[in-house]
């Protein structure tokens, strides 16, 4: 043999780029967590704006049910609503404070 190459250089070189791949390797599988978590959320999220989407239809409908004009037929006569009575809570309020209408006894 005529010469001999030292191979210290060249096997720092060799461990440099080993460490790199295994941190690119790491790296690899931690961006796949990520993906993995990023489309889960992106799952809830569609989730979450159907449900919305839902909700928003049923209210919408709900209220151009209300502002839809009705038949004159399908109205109460005023002579057929409620007067406007005081409720028996009322009146036992009125009379708890000193009413001029005397309690009800029991007998």
């Amino acid at each position: 043999m005529f010469f001999r190459i030292d191979p210290k250089p060249f096997q720092y070189v060799v461990d440099q780029k080993q460490a790199a791949l295994a941190d690119a390797e790491q790296q690899v599988d931690q961006l796949k967590a990520a993906l993995d978590q990023a489309t889960a959320a992106a799952g809830r999220a569609d989730a979450q704006l159907q449900l919305a989407q839902q909700n928003y239809d049923r209210q919408n409908e709900l209220f151009e049910k209300t502002l839809s004009p009705k038949p004159l037929s399908t109205l109460t006569p005023a002579t057929s609503m409620p007067r406007n009575r005081p409720s028996r809570r009322q009146k036992r309020n009125r009379n708890a404070r000193g009413s001029p209408i005397p309690p009800m006894s029991a007998a």
